[in-house]
């Protein structure tokens, strides 16, 4: 069924949208008028800067990189073909700090490094890469080496919320890889 939306309607439907985003934020709002990621692109032809009111484009990207992995339009896991390897990303969200948290396995020699990866974490216009290193006694808590990335990101790249998604899936597990290639940590920790 489609319908037909006036102009005047058009404008109203997107000020309560907007009012909701502010009022209930972006999870119960999409959740409540069921929006998905070409229904916003629909409703807010000019993409995220319509929603960033001040607050940066990397802010709000962020914001709805969180939104979409909750609601479940970025999944939780993908598979990525990165020069001659494939691998396996499986994200988990920490509540506790809204971190993203990375396993990324090396499908073919079946090695993994977990890494925090929140792309535009708190309003950044970067990747950042925090692979914490435990080497010696099992059971030891202490790291013995903590090893950060970082790439910068430009937020122009992403202008809709579907640009978001296709970023995710396709941008964003490059730029993992490519920063733990820097120091070759795939073949450190084999060692």
């Amino acid at each position: 069924m489609k319908f037909i939306i006036t102009e005047s309607q058009y404008s109203k439907t997107k000020q309560m949208v907007l009012d909701s985003f502010k009022k209930f934020g972006y999870i119960k709002t999409i959740q409540r008028y069921k929006l998905s990621p070409p229904a916003l692109d629909r409703l807010f032809p000019d993409g995220i800067s319509e929603i960033s009111d001040g607050n940066g484009r990397c802010t709000a990207i962020d914001d709805f990189i969180f939104s979409f992995f909750r609601i479940g339009f970025i999944g939780s896991s993908l598979l990525f073909e990165y020069g001659d390897n494939m691998y396996k990303f499986v994200f988990t969200h920490d509540r506790h700090t809204a971190a993203l948290i990375v396993d990324i396995t090396d499908v073919e020699n079946k090695d993994t490094i977990t890494a925090y990866a929140s792309p535009f974490y708190e309003g950044d216009c970067f990747v950042p890469v925090d692979v914490i290193h435990y080497q010696g006694e099992a059971g030891s808590y202490e790291p013995s080496e903590i090893i950060q990335y970082q790439k910068d990101v430009n937020p122009d790249d992403i202008k809709s919320f579907s640009d978001i998604i296709d970023w995710f899936n396709n941008e964003y597990p490059a730029i993992v890889l490519e920063l733990l290639e820097e120091d070759n940590l795939w073949y450190e920790f084999r060692v």
